[in-house]
């Protein structure tokens, strides 16, 4: 019974995360950046397309790195010259570094697969893009432990600096690790 009430609490933080945060930062997100950018509208269809082509493809670099265990390289992604917000599973980091040192401290991830994720890439201005993707993790760890298939979201805020794309907000939620039950591995 313990598990199935985890497996609740992850399903309601998710619906909490996209029904209500993830609609809210949206729209702080697109209000700030056609203020400061002059907004999405003034793009044309072949600058916009360009902007999604170029962060769609950060953004499942950055996957591709998290699915190697590569920590580091996953990192490289974000942009720590000025304050954004970071979250993961509910937990907010007052800083980037405070966020890098916690993954840095925790982090024991041997291999991951996020299967294919559900992934929308708003463009919101020639600056800035918001990335959003779900889908089902399975992740196994350098001890050689595979755990259950977990829910994943994660929503980010992607800013253009210096001739590349950079994560400028991160806001991620990953259901709990569970140990996969030695019988059901040999099967």
């Amino acid at each position: 019974m313990m598990g199935l009430r985890g497996g609740f609490r992850d399903i309601f933080f998710i619906k909490v995360f996209l029904f209500y945060l993830l609609p809210v930062f949206t729209l702080l997100v697109l209000a700030r950046c056609s203020k400061s950018s002059g907004g999405a509208g003034h793009l044309s269809e072949e600058q916009r397309k360009q902007i999604h082509s170029a962060v769609i493809n950060r953004f499942n670099a950055m996957i591709k790195y998290s699915e190697a265990g590569e920590l580091e390289n996953m990192l490289m992604h974000f942009d720590g010259s000025r304050p954004g917000t970071y979250i993961v599973n509910g937990t907010p980091y007052p800083s980037l570094e405070d966020m890098m040192d916690h993954y840095r401290a925790t982090w024991r991830i041997q291999k991951q697969d996020y299967g294919i994720p559900v992934t929308q890439v708003f463009v919101l201005s020639p600056d800035f893009a918001l990335v959003t993707s779900s889908a089902s993790l399975n992740t196994t760890n350098r001890g050689g432990i595979t755990f259950q298939p977990r829910p994943w979201s994660v929503s980010t805020l992607w800013t253009f600096k210096e001739d590349e794309w950079l994560i400028h907000s991160f806001h991620q939620h990953a259901g709990d690790l569970k140990p996969v039950e030695q019988d059901e591995v040999k099967q």
